[in-house]
């Protein structure tokens, strides 16, 4: 599912040779800007469960280290790495854009339009239906906009996208166990308030292409994020006001994570697929980075300015492919040669985007290079295994996802997987430290805490 783009994410845990704490004290209220996400089941918080689809995760052991100890619709055991980045931004979890919870001040956050199974080709993640494309992740970031200018006025909703990152960068990660999470933008509740804090477009099963995840039911397709995306800007500009609603969006962080379903879930779904016998592997790379441009640079044109890129990492060693693919525990060759050609080829496209746009706008997160170091050492990062999951059946508990009948580890602390695909919380947090604190040689051009504090001088200066 998403989780074939783990590997773009999990590479930073690799790096990340520190233990990080559970919770912290909260950073300052002031700190917290709109925060609005894209992409597939690794940061998808519950969007898919306002939709008839396989591709869910609404039901237990999913959520059992959550704050409520429920299902949320996250892919994880507890706090995913949207819900992370919030508490480095001091602020509440962006919530999914179909959730009925994001409306009024909660537009305000920001919005999560991911959706589990998309990919960047929207014939990918046709095994499922129903899925949020990309395309349409970006249309509800529109919508998003014009309901947060009608609440908070034009002005109010411009500067919440514009200025989000010009704010004075949090030195402490605030922590909302038991808040209300950032809402899905499919959810009733984004509204009011809700919306200046931003949405979650996300949709599990998503890729690239939209023929990425069609063997999902109902997932949304990411050009249907980003029609999400622009409704979520009407309901922004109804809230705030068109000026007011332009400065949400410009000052916001948006988060994408896509590509590893555009292997998983199109090109190597089957023997012989449609993709795999329309290009060979060398060619298919570039075919999928010249389709995400087109999606980046129409994200560019809703407003943000600021825009975290995952690549995708050793997607042939997650625990799925180890079971239904490994000799003797080896990792997957074809799936490890796809990440090899399409790592390297994202950050040069980013760049150049930079070079073009003439600022940092788009930040790569890119730690493939550290991603062998943590599937064969991971006791170096406190976990027992990076090879077996920590629910599941089957060889290397990688066969399906978790279900009330699985295998459930008793101490998910140790496990760098809690299903076939996903990481623990625990992983997420190694993994969101790596974007805030990283090298480049795992985010480029700078990390987040940087850019963060960046931000704060160009606006005390202003």
């Amino acid at each position: 599912m998403g989780g074939s783009s783990l590997a773009g994410l999990l590479l930073a845990v690799a790096a990340a040779r520190v233990v990080v704490p559970a919770a912290a004290a909260p950073a300052p209220a002031s700190a917290a800007r709109a925060f609005f996400v894209f992409g597939d089941s690794l940061v998808d918080n519950g969007n898919n469960n306002y939709l008839m689809t396989t591709a869910r995760a609404d039901a237990p052991p999913y959520g059992i280290d959550f704050p409520t100890h429920m299902p949320t619709g996250r892919f994880s055991n507890g706090l995913n790495i949207p819900d992370i980045i919030s508490e480095y931004l001091g602020s509440q979890p962006a919530l999914p854009y179909l959730s009925p919870d994001l409306r009024g001040d909660n537009l305000l956050v920001g919005a999560n339009f991911a959706s589990a199974g998309v990919g960047i080709l929207n014939d990918t993640g046709i095994q499922f239906v129903n899925i949020i494309r990309i395309g349409q992740q970006l249309e509800n970031f529109q919508n998003y906009q014009q309901k947060l200018a009608a609440f908070a006025g034009e002005d109010a909703a411009r500067q919440v996208v514009e200025q989000s990152l010009r704010r004075r960068a949090p030195t402490r990660r605030r922590e909302h166990l038991g808040a209300e999470p950032v809402l899905p933008y499919l959810s009733p509740h984004l509204d009011g308030e809700k919306m200046l804090v931003g949405a979650n477009f996300a949709s599990a099963g998503i890729g690239i292409l939209n023929d990425t995840g069609v063997q999902f039911a109902n997932i949304i397709h990411i050009e249907k994020q980003i029609r999400y995306f622009e409704q979520y800007q009407d309901r922004l500009r109804a809230l705030v006001g068109e000026e007011e609603a332009r400065k949400v969006v410009a000052g916001s962080l948006v988060l994408i994570t896509l590509g590893g379903n555009d292997f998983v879930n199109n090109y190597y779904l089957v023997p012989f697929s449609v993709r795999s016998r329309q290009f060979a592997i060398q060619d298919y790379v570039p075919y999928l980075i010249s389709e995400y441009r087109k999606i980046l640079t129409r994200l560019h044109e809703l407003g943000p300015r600021r825009v975290i890129v995952t690549g995708t990492g050793m997607i042939g060693c997650v625990p799925a492919e180890l079971a239904m693919h490994s000799i003797d525990g080896e990792c997957a060759t074809d799936l490890t040669q796809a990440a090899d050609l399409f790592n390297p080829q994202l950050e040069r496209m980013l760049a150049e985007l930079n070079s073009e746009l003439g600022g940092h706008v788009f930040i790569a997160a890119n730690t493939n290079k550290i991603s062998f170091d943590f599937m064969f050492n991971p006791q170096d990062y406190g976990f027992v295994t990076a090879k077996v999951a920590c629910c599941g059946q089957g060889p290397y508990n990688g066969i399906g996802l978790c279900t009330p009948a699985s295998n459930v580890c008793a101490n998910r602390d140790v496990y760098a997987y809690w299903d076939a695909f996903h990481p623990t919380e625990r992983a997420n947090r190694l993994i969101v430290a790596q974007l805030m604190h990283g090298s480049t040689d795992h985010i480029r051009p700078m990390n987040l805490s940087t850019i963060l504090a960046m931000d704060a001088m160009d606006e005390t200066r202003n």
